[in-house]
């Protein structure tokens, strides 16, 4: 069975519900597919998702699930990439949220460490923290 072709043969609007339906059942974070769209996200959307991310991730971890490290760092990168096309003053106090964050999943939360795969949110947020020395 290949995937794509097996997606591909479902109605868009299917597939759409099935998305909404399994990310609200907490099958796995929505936000990893909303952000990777072309849409004018306010800094309101974009801060509320940044939360539910962080969220997403803290509960995945406590649940011993492999993949919160990497649900972490995905949704800070493109969550950083959707910030990056907002002109707003505000969008910098989100930055320093997220980088505090990151920093305290790396020491306190401790996500991912018991896979030792903090390294991957930890290296957005060396990005971030270069992108802000540029703005």
């Amino acid at each position: 069975m290949k995937n794509r072709e097996v997606l591909e043969s479902m109605n868009k609007e299917d597939l759409i519900e099935l998305i909404i339906q399994y990310g609200d059942n907490g099958l796995f974070p929505i936000e990893l597919f909303t952000l990777k769209a072309e849409y004018d996200f306010s800094y309101d959307d974009l801060a509320k998702c940044w939360q539910e991310i962080l969220r997403k991730a803290l509960m995945m971890d406590q649940d011993e699930d492999g993949n919160a490290a990497e649900v972490l760092a995905t949704g800070a990168e493109l969550l950083f990439e959707q910030i990056k096309r907002i002109d707003a003053e505000e969008v910098n106090l989100l930055l320093e949220t997220m980088i505090e964050n990151l920093e305290r999943a790396a020491e306190e939360d401790g996500i991912g460490m018991h896979e030792d795969s903090e390294w991957m949110y930890l290296q957005v947020k060396d990005d971030i923290e270069e992108y802000c020395g540029e703005i």
